[in-house]
């Protein structure tokens, strides 16, 4: 069985050769984030769940918060690291499990920018994987923060 919580690409050794390129590949993860999010809200609203489509909406504003979009041709080719885990299948999917999707892949996120990090072998690469790393943090809270929300 595939395991649906794993990140889809290892980032690995020499993904990125300068700041710059971290800071495209940023964007371009924060504009696949937004999207996902934004394709699961329509999805939920075609099927009549209102509710979920609106925590849907809320979690591709929190992805949109924290990374500028980014035109560089780096971004274009970001790897996919965000999953969906089947969540547009069914109307019953609750506001609780599209936060708790998100919440996983934020994590996925952040294991992506650290590994990043953890490679470099430029100062500047890694502060900058760093950083975007740090920023995964910031919306780790606020997601599991809306989990809870909804949750009670």
């Amino acid at each position: 069985m595939k395991d649906e919580r794993r990140m889809v690409q290892d980032p690995g050794e020499g993904v990125v050769t300068s700041a710059a390129e971290v800071r495209a590949l940023a964007g371009g993860l924060a504009r696949q984030a937004r999207e996902t999010y934004a394709g699961l809200a329509r999805r939920m609203r075609e099927l009549g769940n209102a509710g979920t489509a609106a925590a849907f909406e809320e979690i591709g504003a929190i992805a949109a918060s924290h990374h500028p979009p980014s035109d560089a041709a780096l971004a274009e080719d970001a790897p996919r690291i965000f999953n969906h885990e089947n969540m547009g299948a069914s109307r019953l999917t609750t506001p609780y499990e599209a936060y708790a999707l998100a919440v996983r892949n934020s994590e996925r996120a952040f294991a992506y920018w650290t590994r990043i990090s953890a490679h470099a072998k430029d100062r500047e690469i890694a502060a900058e994987a760093e950083r975007s790393a740090m920023i995964e943090m910031d919306h780790m809270q606020e997601l599991r923060a809306g989990r809870r929300r909804a949750f009670h």
